[in-house]
């Protein structure tokens, strides 16, 4: 099983945009999303590309300020429960995310995923990001395994579009329903 992290088992911060706007003004939050976008590939470091956009726009904020609600990351304990079911019931499960280095470094020291889970894909070390097709088909390479023996969870319908096309079997929830989703899924592949 592969799930997404953002939005199903993971939040971030809801003043997220406010302070982005606060630190950089109108546009800044959309600058901010944009520049993240190559680092995502593992097209750079996002720090890198963050810092030249701050020294070009003069900005009197620093990296750091903006990374900041990046890395202010909340744990759904209920979708988190779920997958541990999951994973005591037999099937290996596994993170499949995108994320930048930065903030990947910072959810495999400070979240639990790596005790959880079974592995991480995230879409920086893969060099492609979803909802790319090519994301899925590294994952089906990697993992050794028929694509249509992988369920895909996401909270995203162009990524849900995306793994189905490559034969994963692929399921929408929506954003932090904390697990109930999740729960009525599984169940339904018989993995509960």
């Amino acid at each position: 099983m592969l799930i997404d992290a953002d939005g199903v088992l993971q939040r971030t911060p809801q003043d997220w945009y406010d302070v982005l706007h606060g630190l950089g003004g109108a546009g800044f939050p959309e600058a901010c999303f944009e520049l993240e976008r190559p680092s995502l590939r593992g097209d750079g470091n996002f720090r890198d590309h963050m810092q030249a956009h701050i020294d070009e726009h003069a900005l009197p904020c620093t990296v750091d300020d903006v990374l900041e609600p990046w890395l202010r990351i909340e744990l759904d304990e209920g979708a988190m429960a779920v997958v541990a079911d999951v994973r005591a019931a037999g099937t290996p499960c596994y993170l499949a995310t995108n994320q930048q280095s930065v903030r990947a470094a910072h959810m495999r020291s400070a979240l639990p995923y790596e005790d959880v889970l079974d592995g991480s894909f995230y879409s920086y070390e893969l060099g492609v990001a979803k909802p790319d097709p090519a994301y899925f088909t590294h994952i089906v390479e990697r993992l050794g395994v028929p694509p249509e023996q992988l369920l895909f969870v996401d909270d995203r319908a162009d990524n849900v579009a995306a793994a189905r096309s490559v034969g994963l079997a692929a399921e929408e929830v929506p954003q932090h329903d904390h697990g109930a989703t999740l729960r009525r899924i599984f169940t339904a592949y018989g993995l509960l």
